[in-house]
């Protein structure tokens, strides 16, 4: 009775008000050690504290989203890439939020449907808050779109690595909070990883294929443009033909119409 007490007694488990450094350790004890990190997480207190950190998260997404698209589209003449990127980075930092607590939700009953097939917990605020641990690596997913700059398969396959990852904590929120069976765990985290892998690798495909076109169409349009230099002199005199047989024919024809 008295262990009960102090552990409720605790800060940790009394205030569900927003600690900026855990705002800032959270994603880093995740990567590095998500065992202890599930198994000590904290499954009650209120949606608060979660929503909270998902909204800043989102922000903080949001922000590195700008940043990227500004490195990303700088090439651009004119400074049109820098406008561009500056427009798309104000509606994500003003969208990112928006979608991230959007997902925290979808990300709960997600969590939870797993949860309930491996044996694990079905309460709804516990998988809402192991659903909203995945938002703190939000900035770190969007920090992966500076490989575009180089080429995107760098940037599909640095997703992958990192979505990969992340069905390895899947499995740990699942076996250390949630406390489902180990086994069922496993194999959901297996799927899911194949089925990313699958979208990742049919969107590199499909990318592949749209280059192509476009190389395509690009040295076909070269091609034109240098058939048509070259023989500019004999289309141009091929116009003045065509253009005296038409003055030819139309006098015939008033001719013909004059004598009628």
């Amino acid at each position: 009775m008295n262990n009960n007490s102090e552990l409720n007694s605790s800060p940790e488990n009394t205030t569900s008000s927003f600690e900026f450094d855990k705002f800032i350790q959270n994603p880093i004890k995740l990567l590095k050690d998500p065992v202890n990190f599930y198994s000590n997480l904290k499954l009650s207190g209120g949606m608060g504290e979660p929503i909270v950190n998902v909204l800043l998260y989102g922000l903080a997404a949001g922000v590195v989203g700008l940043i990227i698209g500004m490195l990303t589209f700088s090439k651009m003449p004119n400074g049109a890439g820098m406008i561009f990127s500056g427009g798309m980075g104000f509606v994500s930092i003003i969208l990112s939020p928006i979608f991230s607590l959007i997902g925290l939700f979808v990300g709960a009953v997600f969590m939870l449907v797993l949860s309930a097939i491996t044996g694990g917990s079905t309460d709804f605020e516990s998988n809402a808050r192991v659903s909203a641990t995945y938002f703190s690596l939000a900035p770190i997913s969007a920090a992966l779109g500076i490989f575009n700059i180089l080429t995107y398969y760098l940037t599909a396959l640095a997703s992958l690595a990192f979505s990969l990852y992340c069905c390895y904590l899947l499995y740990n929120a699942l076996v250390n909070a949630l406390k489902s069976k180990a086994n069922g765990s496993k194999i959901t985290a297996v799927v899911v990883g194949v089925l990313i892998g699958i979208s990742t690798f049919g969107s590199m495909l499909a990318y592949r294929q749209v280059s192509k076109l476009d190389n395509f169409s690009k040295g076909f349009g070269k091609e034109f443009t240098d058939i048509l230099e070259k023989n500019k002199g004999e289309i141009d005199r091929f116009g003045e033909n065509a253009g005296k047989i038409l003055e030819k024919i139309n006098d015939e024809m008033e001719e013909k119409l004059a004598e009628e």
